[in-house]
Formats: structure tokens, sequence, C-alpha cells
């Protein structure tokens, strides 16, 4: 098995490897001192269940590191997570889509106002860590790289050999554009009979908003 990368948790070091049915993915290098006085760096197996997939996925937010496995997006929020009780899958809404994708391998993520976000064939799979774990997927970022300077965000390509920034909430008016072009946008509403088919209304006014993904919607 491969280690796919590193991670600073509760003041210890999670090595992080690849999937194995017998041999721990996990381990964990702390740091003890013997009686003597001396310093020394413990490892210790971990955990069997999930392994990593994607070097580029992995962001330690708030003592809590987050991950791409063949099962998902998880986070371990423990030092020791050989009971699962530290280990979380937090992508279920979003993995229908998410391992449907190829080159797992090589998705990259960000930590950006609150989101988890991970970059693969164009798209970007979110959960808001901040509120309630909401996944949503944006379109049409062809992120090769991420980097975050000052109060932006920014993700270079590698096809079209670009550096673009995300727009912010409080950006100018001319801001709602992908690189000047006109971001597509459409939706579709169902019929609306009020709970009542058979009533005439008077609708004053009808609000649309965002909502996140969940596992039962069919969003194609």
């Amino acid at each position: 098995m491969a280690i796919r990368g590193y991670a600073l948790l509760q003041g210890a070091m999670h090595v992080l490897k690849d999937a194995s049915t017998y041999d721990p993915t996990i381990w964990t290098r702390s740091i003890a001192t013997n009686t003597d006085g001396t310093i020394y760096f413990p490892v210790r197996p971990n955990n069997s269940s999930v392994g990593m997939i994607a070097t580029d996925s992995v962001k330690s937010i708030n003592d809590i590191c987050y991950m791409l496995t063949k099962q998902g997006i998880y986070r371990i929020t423990a030092t020791y997570v050989s009971d699962e009780r530290g280990l979380d899958h937090i992508s279920g809404n979003i993995d229908a889509k998410l391992l449907k994708e190829e080159n797992l391998d090589k998705a990259i993520a960000f930590d950006y106002e609150g989101k988890y976000g991970l970059a693969v064939n164009g798209k970007v799979y979110v959960i808001d860590y901040n509120n309630n774990g909401e996944a949503y997927i944006w379109n049409g970022y062809d992120a090769s790289c991420f980097l975050q300077y000052g109060m932006d965000l920014y993700f270079g390509s590698s096809n079209s050999g670009k550096i673009l920034r995300f727009n912010r909430f409080d950006d100018d008016a001319i801001s709602h554009d992908f690189d000047g072009d006109a971001i597509l946008s459409y939706w579709y509403s169902k019929v609306f009979y009020m709970d009542r088919a058979n009533y005439f209304k008077m609708i004053d006014e009808v609000s649309v908003t965002l909502v996140p993904y969940t596992a039962y919607r069919d969003w194609e």
C-alpha cells in the first residue's frame, strides 16, 4: 500500500494510505517522552475501513481532516479512529455522481469560506461544513490548482492556461459572468396547486432558493 498523504490532527500526524482489505489504512504518529526524558515518536495502526485515493484531496480544517476515499468524502474528527466513531462519511448525498467520475485519484481540494470543495473533470463537489454539511455540485470549473490570496480564491487551468478568480458576494454587478461570458442557467418548476387544485388563488410573490443535493432527488 502506498502512502497517499499526511494530515495533522489534534497534535498528531496521520499517515493516509491506499485502501486495503486487511492492512491498516490510517496510521497515527504522535510524540511521547520516556521516563528518562528522551522524546520518541510512536506509530500505531488506526483504521482499516477506508483508504484515501487522491493525494490532493486532503485538507486539515479546524482540526478535522477531510479526504477522498473509494466510498466518498470522509472526515477524521478524532486522533484515534479505530472504532470508527471519529470517522464520518459526509458525501452521501452526492456520492451517486461523485463516485462515477473518472480519474478520482487526480481530484484536488480547497477550503474556502466554510466550504470544502473537491474538483475533478470540470466539476466541483462542495461540502458546506459550516451549514450542516449541505452538499452542492458546481459545473464548468476546469481547475488544475487552487490558491487563496487574501479573501479571494483563484484557480488555474492546465488546459486553457488561464488563472481565474471566484466571484464573491460583495463583488459588483458586472461580476456575474464566467471570464466575460454570460452564465447559462435555467430551472423548471413543478405545477403548484398550493394544496388545493380546485381552488382559485391569488399569488403575490414566489421566491426561488437554492437547495442542497439530497439522496432522494433526481437532478438529471
